[in-house]
């Protein structure tokens, strides 16, 4: 018990005291030194300025050994760098690393959150059992196996820095509220008389009193007065023990539909599964939360660790590169230049500032901060586990519940079976329940036919938004169908009319000839019905796109190729031209070397022109382009993937394949669930390399 906190002396049991100084060398505790360490109010280190790491030569609590910090494994600690850093040698493990750029996560039933990536690096480590091979080539048996199949585990649940190894997560030592939170690790300290009991704060510690020898003499629960002169009265409830987490790599920065979003997914129990060592044959069971947080803009969802416009103007924390001093050329840092030159911060993506190339976070908690990249991505920049979102703008609770189980090699399958609940659409099969989130449909798509002549035109889209196959006869008539059984004892054959023959009426709704100019008026869909018509698309039969022609607007290009634009737009005509030569143009690329293009053009609004409209003005976002009509994804049913091993030709034991099909859950953003179709399902198919090591003989 500390009766003297704050009176700036250094006393029994305190770190530090108003300038009083214990230590405030984060190295010097185990820790790699980020900032600062605060003086918290009760007198302790606050340490959320710095991290641990592997190679400081004290083996911390998530760590097996650090250098000759060994007592796991004498002489056998891997060292830093290796991608078993921290860890004893002599066991067998698999590391898995995910290829971010191949990957593909399609997210929920609207289609714009589809053809996502995932964080490059992010993966996993397992220890492996159960099999055996005499001679390893990489991730495989290149030798003799009596038994090429292996268990794998992993010890990935969040556990107390207390027990980092324990089989108990940190809400089972807490207080049982299904969140693993810090609170939940708090223990009253070994010199307390209940040392090891959860407590919340010093009150529900017992102390007592110590001699000059060490030795306990009895508890003094009233404090220092009732230890002998001599003595002193120790214990307290240790609330600097952690709830250590395992991230499923850095946040992941996602933005589709206008609405950005900035991911930070976290383990929540034990990883484990089977793989064989010699055709590359796996399934790996996972659990992870998936915190999503509201992102900061389309072009920068996530905070980042370096690499950003600083110094004033509007494109102030959006992404960029700096130049290389000799030829012009991109860089982040000096070693991307030729010998002798430097990367200059000097930018034109930042036309009112300098692109900030320290590792230093963007926005956030800790912006400002000193970070370390954890992850590049092609359109998002640099993120980091150093570089958080902001706690408030989180609109996930706990996080979502996300079920790898399993991710696999072989073909996993989700059909529509579920109701969907949207008005409407009741009558039609879904993958996942709506879990009180954006009520459900099949899917995002137009109606359109789906058999005969007229397979994927569009079913009465010429002036409207389509109409759809209904009940003819039975107690469900007039309502939206796709099969008999939806209207029985009527029939799903009430098609829709709409026009043909005149190119001004082509596709208009109608009910007779004469709404049709010149043309007729004909059965949308002779030979089938028109539904909302998911079909395969050309590159990938596993993907889906709607079939009705274009439903979704977006900007052209790299830069801001998610922030979401208007039909209107896209149809409208640009004014704008070249500075010099004064042709038509819609961007400066579409002018002679040297020449801007300038001038009012309503296409490019929400892209490039920026928000008045006109290129050439300071708003301009460069590499943004147009608005561009585009088809909208969609999840054919069943939702479909396989992996890869030897057998299909797409995988080996060192390169892994993996699918996996899910349901998600709801957002707290009503808008973030409208724009993605949460809860709905889930699918990501992943590459990436695996990584064993400690196979040395057959046992």
């Amino acid at each position: 018990v500390r009766t003297g906190c704050g009176n700036g002396v250094l006393e029994e049991l305190e770190q530090c005291d108003g300038d009083a100084l214990r230590e405030t060398d984060c190295i010097y505790i185990g820790y790699y030194e980020r900032g600062a360490l605060a003086c918290a109010p009760d007198c302790r280190y606050d340490l959320s300025a710095c991290a641990r790491i592997c190679g400081d030569g004290v083996r911390d609590a998530e760590e097996e050994c650090d250098g000759d910090d060994d007592a796991a494994c004498p002489g056998a600690c891997n060292p830093p760098g290796d991608v078993f850093e921290c860890t004893c040698s002599t066991a067998r493990r698999q590391r898995f690393i995910a290829d971010g750029f191949t990957a593909d996560l399609d997210t929920g039933w609207t289609g714009p959150s589809h053809d996502s990536g995932v964080t490059d690096g992010a993966g996993f480590v397992l220890e492996v059992s159960n099999c055996d091979c005499d001679v390893m080539d990489g991730a495989g048996c290149g030798g003799t196996s009596n038994d090429p199949i292996c268990d794998t585990n992993g010890h990935q649940m969040p556990t107390c820095s207390w027990d980092p190894f324990s089989t108990t997560s940190c809400d089972g030592h807490g207080d049982g509220d299904s969140r693993d939170e810090d609170s939940d690790c708090y223990i009253c300290d070994e010199q307390s008389v209940n040392s090891g009991t959860p407590c919340k704060q010093d009150s529900e510690c017992v102390p007592q009193c110590f001699d000059s020898a060490g030795v306990p003499t009895g508890a003094c629960a009233g404090g220092q007065a009732e230890c002998a002169p001599d003595e002193v009265c120790r214990g307290r409830c240790d609330t600097t023990e952690t709830c250590l987490f395992i991230p499923l790599g850095a946040p992941l920065p996602l933005s589709s539909g206008g609405a950005p979003t900035c991911v930070v997914n976290i383990y929540r129990e034990d990883i484990f599964g089977t793989r064989n060592i010699i055709t590359g044959e796996q399934e790996t069971f996972s659990r992870h939360f998936s915190f999503v947080y509201l992102g900061n803009n389309n072009a920068v969802p996530c905070p980042v660790c370096g690499g950003f416009c600083d110094g004033g103007g509007p494109l102030d924390g959006e992404t960029c590169t700096g130049r290389c001093s000799n030829d012009d050329s991109d860089c982040r840092f000096d070693s991307d230049c030729s010998s002798g030159a430097t990367c200059s911060p000097n930018s034109p993506e930042c036309p009112q500032g300098f692109c900030n190339l320290s590792l230093v976070c963007s926005a956030g908690p800790s912006v400002g901060s000193p970070c370390r990249i954890g992850a590049a991505t092609p359109l998002f920049g640099t993120t980091s586990l150093d570089c958080l979102p902001t706690p408030a703008q989180n609109i996930s609770g706990n996080g979502l519940q996300i079920n790898f189980y399993p991710a696999t090699s072989e073909v996993r399958s989700l059909p529509f079976a579920v109701p969907c609940t949207a008005t409407g659409w009741e009558l039609f099969d879904c993958p996942c329940p709506d879990d009180g989130g954006t009520l459900t449909r099949p899917n995002f798509c137009a109606a359109a036919c789906d058999a005969g002549d007229e397979f994927g035109q569009g079913c009465a889209t010429g002036n409207t938004s389509g109409k759809f196959t209904t009940c003819a006869g039975g107690p469900n008539a007039g309502r939206a169908c796709d099969e008999h059984s939806d209207c029985s004892p009527g029939t799903c054959s009430s098609n829709p009319s709409h026009c043909t023959g005149d190119p001004a009426f082509e596709r208009f709704s109608c009910s007779s000839d004469s709404q049709c100019g010149l043309g007729t008026c004909v059965n949308a869909c002779p030979s089938g019905r028109c539904v909302p018509l998911c079909v395969p698309a050309d590159d990938d039969p596993e993907d889906g796109v709607c079939s009705a022609g274009p439903t979704a607007y977006h900007c052209s290009g790299e830069k801001d190729v998610f922030r979401q634009c208007t039909q209107l737009e896209a149809d409208a005509g640009c004014d704008a031209t070249c500075s010099v030569s004064a042709t038509s143009c819609d961007s400066t690329d579409d002018c002679p070397t040297g020449e801007t293009c300038t001038g009012n053009c309503t296409l490019a609004r929400t892209c490039e022109a920026g928000g008045d409209g006109i290129l050439g003005t300071s708003d301009d976002l460069p590499g943004a382009g147009i608005c561009v009509p585009d088809n909208r994804n969609c999840f054919l049913d069943p939702i479909q993937g396989e992996g890869g091993d030897i057998f299909n030709g797409q995988g080996d034991p060192n390169n892994a394949k993996s699918v996996s099909v899910y349901c998600i859950g709801k957002t707290n953003a009503t808008s973030i669930n409208a724009s993605a179709g949460l809860g709905g399902a889930g699918r990501l198919r992943q590459s990436g390399v695996n990584i064993t090591s400690g196979f040395t003989s057959l046992p």
